[in-house]
């Protein structure tokens, strides 16, 4: 897991932070915080800011403020935002969270491609124009560096090791589903930034940043902006409930990555003494997602039915051996295991359920918030009709 973080004796850099709204972002926006930094956050709409504000139980003022950017994709989008920032941690993306929804083809450029790639450029010509800007960290994606049938096993097993340094052309449009248009927008994004970077440093006023790209896999985890049971279980968290319920899901690449993990890597990546820039970082550890059902079972037992589905067949894992043994060097932590990502994910999801059923008890019998005997009233909430 990661390791906890420092405060600066003062008043801390400012960070512009995207994505602020998000599993991997809200986490993100805990742990700049908690190590001290400024932040300042950047929302779709004015709405978002007061349920940031409670949901993280955070204050605003000097050390958090925020800025609403409707349209990320819009030129000139960042300009006024990035006054005055030192540091960028771009997390804003649109997520693939199943294969198939109700979004209409005819929009998956326009949902993924545009927000992810024009969003990636605006953020590094508001940063360069800026001035004052030492390093941006973009949130990638492990499927920006693997091929499309490498990622869907079409291929049989990945012998070889891969390497955060892999790139890889984008699946051709029109795409057949809604993830391969994530997957192209991911890599099309991160071959935007890097050759915006380069052809920037070939000229005679190149950037004063350098880039960090971070590459995780299904990220688990608590899902900190989450009120009720049912967010918990989105973007990669709904994995361990359609597993749970014997959803057929095929085969899935066993690379999972805690999302405080993923929170603490884009933090300690500001860190440009320890982190050096214009490089890409590979974050998951091994998984083996027929083992989610065992896990459950054994960490919360009693706590979900069996679903009469034969779940261990629902999903298949096939294995990807990431080398991951340089990014931990860097960062100086160990990922956590799967073990741990899905039990940090399934206890806060019972923890939220277990709270909805006692309001629904306590609605359902508006008395017996009335009753002061302690044991008398837990007897009551605990009747079912």
């Amino acid at each position: 897991m990661a390791p906890t973080g420092w405060n600066w004796p003062k008043p801390g850099p400012l960070v512009l932070l995207t994505g602020a709204t998000g599993h991997v972002g809200s986490s993100t926006l805990l742990r700049l915080r908690q190590d001290g930094y400024r932040v300042r956050a950047a929302v779709r709409s004015e709405d978002q800011v007061a349920s940031i504000l409670a949901l993280l139980s955070l204050e605003g003022g000097s050390g958090l403020t925020f800025v609403v950017i409707p349209d990320i994709g819009k030129p000139g989008a960042y300009d006024e935002a990035m006054k005055d920032v030192t540091f960028v941690i771009h997390c804003a993306s649109p997520l693939a969270t199943a294969p198939k929804t109700d979004l209409p083809a005819w929009l998956y450029v326009d949902h993924y491609f545009r927000p992810a790639v024009f969003g990636t450029l605006n953020i590094l010509k508001a940063a360069h124009n800026a001035g004052t800007v030492q390093r941006i960290v973009f949130t990638s994606s492990l499927a920006a560096i693997l091929a499309m049938d490498e990622l869907q096993a079409l291929r049989g097993p990945i012998q070889r090791e891969v390497s955060e340094d892999e790139r890889v052309p984008a699946p051709r449009k029109p795409y057949k589903d809604e993830f391969e248009a994530y997957v192209a927008s991911k890599i099309e994004a991160l071959k935007a930034a890097e050759e915006w970077m380069e052809e920037q440093r070939c000229r005679h006023d190149p950037p004063t940043f350098d880039a960090v790209y971070l590459h995780p896999g299904f990220v688990l985890g608590p899902n900190h902006r989450a009120t009720r049971a049912h967010q918990v279980l989105r973007g990669g968290n709904s994995m361990i409930m359609a597993i749970l319920h014997g959803f057929p899901l095929g085969t899935h690449p066993g690379t999972t990555v805690h999302v405080d993990d993923v929170a603490y890597a884009h933090v300690k990546a500001l860190d440009k003494k320890h982190v050096p820039g214009n490089q890409s970082f590979m974050l998951c550890a091994p998984a083996v997602w027929e083992d989610t059902v065992d896990i459950v079972r054994k960490k919360f037992p009693g706590a979900f039915r069996a679903s009469g589905v034969p779940v261990r067949e629902s999903i298949t894992t096939f294995e990807i051996n990431a080398g991951t043994t340089y990014t931990q060097r860097i960062f100086n932590f160990k990922f956590a295991s799967f073990e741990e990502q899905v039990e940090s994910a399934m206890r806060q999801y019972l923890e939220l359920r277990h709270e909805q059923d006692r309001k629904i008890q306590e609605r359902d019998f508006g008395f017996v918030t009335w009753v002061k005997d302690p044991e008398l009233k837990a007897q009551m909430v605990g009747y079912r009709l």
